[in-house]
């Protein structure tokens, strides 16, 4: 995993001081059951990991990005293994994650 900015970390409950991600508030809100109709996009662009449900994809303008305003109102910060449990249970698996944020890595060392 790429070294973090100490401005990227943040104190979970369950986990202690991890690396911050970014996710919608549906997912973030989601119990297990909810895998089914919310949906799962995530990405590690720029190695930060970022995810968003069905609705929120359905927001991103022709640019690619959500609106800066809907992303400050509609997401927030969780750590990174609560990130991996949550992507688990949408059936994305750590090593995925990990290789994903590894590319990013390299790519970003280049």
């Amino acid at each position: 995993m790429a070294d973090q900015d100490p401005d990227d970390v943040i104190e979970c409950e369950g986990h202690g001081r991890q690396p911050s991600t970014l996710v919608c508030r549906h997912l973030a809100e989601s119990e297990g059951d909810d895998a089914a109709e919310l949906g799962f996009h995530w990405s590690a662009a720029d190695g930060d990991l970022v995810a968003n449900c069905d609705a929120c994809e359905a927001e991103v303008g022709a640019d690619g990005f959500l609106p800066d305003d809907y992303v400050l109102d509609n997401f927030v910060l969780i750590c990174r293994l609560c990130f991996m449990e949550l992507a688990a249970d949408y059936g994305v698996e750590p090593a995925e994650i990990e290789a994903a944020e590894a590319a990013a890595a390299a790519k970003a060392n280049h």
